[in-house]
């Protein structure tokens, strides 16, 4: 009697593409990893996932955050860094550890046009970082070492924080263009 009562409807249901949806991928990324034992995630991490070209949609996007926890598991930073152990009250500091060259291996990047070649500039010769702790977006661990300004996963603004660090990116690569042509010629 119940399998008369199933009925299929023709019901089409698409899920749009992250590229469509960026501004969404910080609020995936806490979802995803809120039951995981991941505190801090370093800004450098929001560059990648939001200027990276998506493919597909959510399923791919868990799919890379599954093989970056297995590939990083074991990996944590020691408390003591400046403020570290005083500020977090924790004796180690987990994060989501992200050196672009380590994880080519695992999983194959297409960031979009005019990310990889503004990079260095952007890093290295603006004052980029600076405005991220001075915006109060990231928290330095240890001075202004890049690899270690990171947002905090618990913290209710971290989706406006992601959003706001990719926005300033952003501004960065388009005032540098001009920059980075001048610099091929």
């Amino acid at each position: 009697m119940f399998d008369e009562l199933l009925f299929r409807f023709p019901l089409h249901i698409q899920l749009p593409s992250l590229n469509q949806v960026l501004e969404d991928i910080p609020y995936h990324l806490k979802f995803f990893l809120k039951e995981k034992p991941i505190r801090y995630i370093r800004y450098f991490f929001i560059l990648k996932t939001t200027f990276h070209q998506w493919a597909g949609n959510l399923l791919e996007l868990e799919h890379y955050l599954e093989q970056a926890m297995v590939y990083y598991h074991s990996m944590a930073l020691e408390a003591g860094f400046k403020g570290g152990e005083e500020v977090f009250g924790e004796k180690r500091l987990r994060y989501y550890q992200d050196v672009l060259k380590g994880e080519w291996w695992y999983y194959p990047y297409r960031f979009k046009p005019g990310f990889t070649e503004s990079l260095p500039y952007i890093l290295n010769q603006t004052d980029f970082r600076k405005q991220l702790i001075d915006q109060n977006l990231v928290i330095p661990l240890l001075g202004e070492e890049p690899g270690f300004l990171v947002l905090d996963l618990k913290d209710p603004e971290f989706e406006l924080k992601a959003i706001r660090i990719y926005n300033l990116f952003q501004k960065f690569m388009e005032t540098g263009k001009s920059y980075i042509t001048q610099g091929r010629q």
